[in-house]
């Protein structure tokens, strides 16, 4: 089995020059395009507000929270994806492989969720980059994984210089995102945020899209009975909308019995002012050290 993978990752990845002119064309419809992005925008929004209720908590009870927010950013990646898959127009597609495609939903997710708990609740440099790396090889090996879900009277390879390019793209975005993530503390700022990330998770995968050489098959297989195109629209948005509204419904409950003075304090970080009075500052020396909250805590 692992020498078949090699075969086919050698075989799927050419050059332009090789099969130019055997390419099929095809295009996507413009108004499911648009709903592509807009998942992309939704998920990436409900994973910013679950993220944000981790940032002052210590780590044990941020973790539920981190789990979450790395969830749905890997829902919004998958549910972008496969909402191109559906937008994929050429008279070659002839429906869905399930198998391929619900194990790369499920790649998505470990991937995401491992991640962001990897994280923890104030991540370095390291950190950042690690987790980082996984989000982007999550969301890489998703595409490829869905890509042999599709069912198309074609074989299909890809062109190695743009398949490279959005693989260094999803890795520098993933970082850049996961950073705004940990950083962004008012609310306007996670939906301009969201608006940016979901754009990016749109244009990573149409960019890949546009890696993909067809060649079509000579002996079209028989029609399979698949669900319409708006019928798979309508359980992806249900399946998403649902976690998303379940996300901000956790938000808004934990936003309530927070303390009426603001979020819990976790332990004293590096943006946390510590005054350490002196006697001859109008202090005694019992009146210790003094932490004021730092901006995240009073967010």
């Amino acid at each position: 089995m692992l020498a078949d993978w090699r075969a086919w990752f050698l075989q799927s990845f050419i050059t332009e020059s090789a099969t130019a002119p055997a390419r099929a064309a095809f295009t996507h419809d413009a108004t499911l395009l648009a709903y592509s992005m807009a998942l992309g925008v939704l998920g990436t929004y409900a994973s910013l507000e679950l993220c944000a209720r981790a940032k002052d908590r210590r780590i044990l009870a941020a973790w539920p929270w981190l789990f979450a927010s790395g969830l749905l950013l890997a829902c919004a990646v998958w549910a972008t994806h496969f909402a191109g898959m559906i937008a994929l127009e050429t008279p070659l597609k002839r429906g869905f492989a399930w198998t391929p495609t619900i194990t790369s939903a499920a790649f998505a997710l470990v991937c995401g969720a491992f991640a962001f708990t990897l994280g923890g609740v104030r991540p370095g440099p390291i950190r950042t980059l690690a987790v980082g790396a996984v989000l982007a090889a999550g969301a890489i090996v998703m595409h490829y994984l869905g890509m042999r879900g599709l069912l198309i009277d074609a074989d299909i390879a890809y062109r190695a210089d743009i398949a490279a390019a959005t693989a260094a793209g999803a890795l520098i975005s993933a970082a850049a995102g996961y950073t705004l993530a940990h950083r962004l503390r008012r609310h306007s700022h996670r939906i301009v945020a969201a608006f940016a990330m979901g754009a990016v998770i749109a244009v990573l995968h149409y960019a890949d899209m546009s890696a993909v050489i067809m060649t079509a098959r000579p002996l079209f297989a028989p029609e399979l009975t698949q669900p319409p195109a708006a019928t798979l629209t309508l359980a992806l948005s249900a399946i998403l909308g649902g976690l998303v509204l379940a996300s901000l419904a956790a938000v808004l409950i934990d936003l309530r019995r927070a303390p009426a003075g603001g979020a819990q304090l976790s332990p004293a970080s590096e943006d946390d002012v510590i005054v350490v009075p002196s006697p001859g500052e109008g202090f005694s020396e019992s009146d210790g050290i003094v932490i004021a909250p730092s901006a995240s805590a009073r967010d």
